[in-house]
């Protein structure tokens, strides 16, 4: 098996036991995306 599968399955293992941790990574990887995408449109309305 790859080691990208291997990492998958060992954060997924780490975020269920840890549900507080979890919480704040996905609130954390939600605002980077939102970040970007707000960049990304403004970029849009430059051209």
């Amino acid at each position: 098996s790859s080691p990208s599968i291997k990492y998958q399955q060992e954060i997924g293992r780490y975020l269920s036991n840890n549900i507080d941790d979890a919480i704040r990574f996905l609130n954390s990887l939600l605002g980077q995306l939102n970040w970007a995408f707000s960049e990304f449109m403004g970029l849009l309305k430059d051209v």
